[in-house]
């Protein structure tokens, strides 16, 4: 089955929910599941397909093309923010999508083609690069990240910012 098989079938399949994840972010949530999909449409289908399309229709509720066209809502009008279970390891998401910025370009290509699923074997094998280099790049970006996280996490506490994140 071709990429964009699998992401018609993946969307059709799971629509509903997705909305209610696209309604976390936007009151046109329709249009930000439909944005998402035209925007990964082309991209080679991953393991994980459901954590993908909902950090990407995060990205782009927060801070990408779809943010810029529409009128984002901070929160649901006439409804107080509640806190939710998920809410940590979306805040995590967010700050490490914010670390991985700020990489040099080839560490930032290589964790994220690993995020997005790709093996690095068959990436140094099309790219003609030696593997040992891909990987020595994915554990040194590994350690940057974790440390990273670990040191927000300290500063989160000490702060009471983050809730003990």
């Amino acid at each position: 089955m071709n990429s964009k098989a699998s992401w018609d079938e993946f969307v059709s399949k799971e629509y509903r929910y997705l909305l209610k994840i696209a309604g976390r972010f936007t009151a046109d949530k329709h249009d930000l599941v439909n944005h998402v999909y035209l925007r990964v449409i082309d991209k080679p289908f991953p393991e994980k397909p459901m954590g993908y399309f909902c950090t990407a229709m995060y990205m782009e509720a927060t801070r990408g093309k779809f943010k810029s066209l529409y009128n984002i809502q901070e929160t649901p009008e006439g409804k107080e923010p509640v806190y939710e279970p998920g809410m940590e390891r979306s805040l995590k998401l967010e700050q490490i999508e914010l670390f991985i910025d700020r990489l040099p370009w080839f560490d930032k290509m290589v964790i994220r083609l690993y995020l997005d699923g790709h093996k690095l074997s068959e990436v140094a094998r099309e790219a003609d690069i030696h593997p040992a280099t891909l990987y020595q790049s994915l554990h040194r970006t590994k350690k940057i990240l974790a440390n990273a996280v670990s040191i927000a996490k300290h500063k989160g506490r000490a702060s009471g910012d983050m809730q003990g994140l």
